[in-house]
């Protein structure tokens, strides 16, 4: 019991942090779904509220992909707190893939409609229900429709917009009311039943319900080898980086789950629930960040002793200026976060930069979760990020395997590197690669679930592979006898002070 005292103890200076920092993510995902003030609404796919004016001419409602040999029904709301002047102009039309990416090549509101495979014209009706719970809403159109989809062999995407192209014609923006919208959408299967869920989310649920149950499985397993090793094994040892791979692996397990949930919930009401999906992207993005931070920090020769690491001073160029700075951050992170060395701001950066664009990126669409979709500036922002930081990993393995003259690292160390180098490359950069491959060549209704899937594979992968390089004793390679973590018998001061003892040295 005082063993697992001490464990406790020297765990809550370090675990705090990343208590607080999910609690925070947690909280900025439930916290904004209040502040859109989007409400719950059964049976809705999309919906907002825009304003139509000389400058933009339409609003994107909605883009849904249907299955092949399927017919697609629509329903529009559309609401006006004042009379629409002119409704003569306003209409709803619907465009296929092929059809949509020629239109946003046209710069005229009129040039685009042309394309369109159809129009309906937004005729409004005053609401004269006094029972209605929205007295500011007092004008209501309705559009009952279907999709008639002319793929035989493959889903495809359409869009959904409103338009009033007599705005560029002439000027009468302040006669155009504020318009509240929702359009709900489904796919007609064929045979009677019909659903809200996209046609390339179909499969996901069985991936996700696949990655829950191994992810959970990992976990446990590393949960296992922790509390064997900490409780019965005489030594008491292990490394922290083993921590932060199980935080990773049962985040990557709720992310799954959570998003699993969010898609029954979805299929059977068009909406799901916005704080579940929101909450699994976040947990992805915290995943993404530890294992940024596990990666660059034992790359750079984190817990190994001082006789080992080359100096960080001389003249190769990765023992001078700013890079130097950092890899002596990132060989002692824990003493870096107390002495606030310039690195601790880097790794708060990594931790601020995946929930912001997480965030920032269900601006865009916060049906699904988004976070890694290579379609809009968020998940491309979060490409150059991962890249660039991929860059700084491989610096980093450099720094230890080979540093000119000044290398120390012994042979027998070079083998577990080797091993470190292929799996954080090849985690660094599946962004990157995913994002080229899916634009070269896959068709646009194929690219979300492949790259969906081929990164959380990747993900997975990742978990195990550090799984089994951490979790080995002393026996298993150099670096597990080399370098030290914790013991239940130390003292804080183990963590935290750099000492030049060269096999019982604590970072």
């Amino acid at each position: 019991m005082i063993m697992m005292m001490k464990m406790l103890r020297h765990f809550s200076s370090i675990e705090c942090g990343w208590v607080w920092f999910v609690g925070f993510s947690l909280f900025v995902c439930g916290g904004s779904r209040v502040g859109v003030g989007v409400g719950v609404v059964d049976a809705k796919t999309s919906s907002g509220q825009g304003k139509l004016s000389g400058a933009r001419t339409e609003l994107l409602l909605a883009k849904f992909p249907f299955s092949p040999k399927a017919h697609g029904t629509v329903q529009l709301q559309v609401f006006a707190k004042d009379m629409y002047v002119d409704e003569q102009g306003l209409r709803f039309h619907m465009y296929n893939h092929e059809e949509w990416k020629a239109a946003l090549k046209r710069p005229l509101c009129q040039d685009k409609v042309r394309l369109a495979t159809a129009s309906h014209s937004i005729l409004f009706q005053q609401i004269n229900d006094v029972t209605n719970k929205d007295a500011n809403q007092k004008w209501k159109a309705t559009v009952n429709t279907r999709v008639e989809i002319r793929s035989k062999d493959k889903p495809q995407y359409w869009y959904f917009t409103l338009d009033d192209c007599t705005l560029e014609l002439y000027y009468h923006d302040s006669q155009i009311p504020m318009l509240d919208y929702t359009i709900q959408l489904w796919d007609d299967l064929g045979d009677g039943s019909l659903t809200h869920l996209p046609a390339d989310e179909k499969g996901m649920a069985a991936f996700h319900t696949i990655q829950f149950l191994f992810s959970m499985i990992l976990a446990a397993l590393l949960l296992f080898l922790v509390l064997h090793h900490m409780t019965i094994k005489s030594n008491g040892q292990i490394h922290l980086s083993v921590l932060m791979v199980l935080s990773a692996t049962v985040l990557n397990a709720l992310s799954s789950l959570f998003e699993l949930v969010h898609l029954k919930f979805y299929e059977s009401n068009g909406v799901g629930s916005y704080t579940l999906d929101a909450m699994a992207c976040h947990c992805e993005a915290i995943c993404d960040s530890l294992l940024c931070i596990c990666l660059l920090s034992v790359g750079a020769g984190w817990t190994l002793p001082s006789d080992v690491l080359p100096p960080l001073s001389g003249n190769h160029p990765l023992q001078q200026g700013w890079m130097a700075r950092l890899l002596e951050g990132f060989r002692n992170p824990i003493s870096s976060l107390v002495h606030h060395h310039p690195v601790t701001w880097l790794g708060v950066t990594i931790l601020a930069a995946h929930a912001i664009l997480a965030q920032w990126g269900r601006l865009y669409d916060d049906d699904f979760d988004c976070y890694h979709s290579l379609e809009h500036p968020p998940g491309r922002a979060l490409l150059w990020w991962r890249a660039c930081l991929g860059i700084l990993f491989w610096v980093a393995v450099a720094s230890v395997r080979s540093a000119g003259s000044s290398s120390r690292c012994p042979r027998a160390l070079e083998g577990f590197y080797a091993k470190l180098a292929m799996i954080g490359v090849a985690w660094f950069w599946s962004l990157p690669l995913a994002y080229l491959g899916a634009n070269w060549f896959l068709p646009p209704h194929r690219k979300h679930q492949v790259v969906s899937v081929g990164l959380a594979l990747v993900q997975f992968a990742s978990l195990l592979a550090l799984s089994w390089l951490f979790t080995g004793d002393s026996n298993a390679s150099a670096y597990h006898r080399l370098s030290k973590a914790i013991h239940p018998h130390s003292d804080l001061s183990d963590l935290t002070n750099n000492t030049n003892t060269s096999n019982t040295q604590h970072h």
